[in-house]
């Protein structure tokens, strides 16, 4: 059994945009609903964070034929 539930961002959205609730998510989540003013910001930053992304997988997996493609694929190195 679960002890917690986390709604997706979707529904979190949603809460918004009826006046219910308070929230920090990153930009590209309700961006859309900013621009359109459904919902809003409560403060502006003064600084953009820095985002970084790592790619992490096993050596020893059974897909690594495929994961060696995707690498090659996105031009990663």
């Amino acid at each position: 059994m679960a002890k917690y539930v986390f709604p997706s961002s979707k529904d979190i959205i949603e809460a918004l945009k009826y006046g219910q609730g308070l929230t920090v998510l990153p930009d590209y989540v309700g961006c859309d609903e900013v621009k359109d003013k459904s919902i809003r910001h409560l403060f502006s930053r003064a600084k953009q964070p820095d985002y970084k992304a790592y790619w992490v997988y096993k050596q020893t997996t059974q897909y690594l034929h495929e994961i060696r493609l995707l690498i090659n694929a996105l031009n990663i190195k």
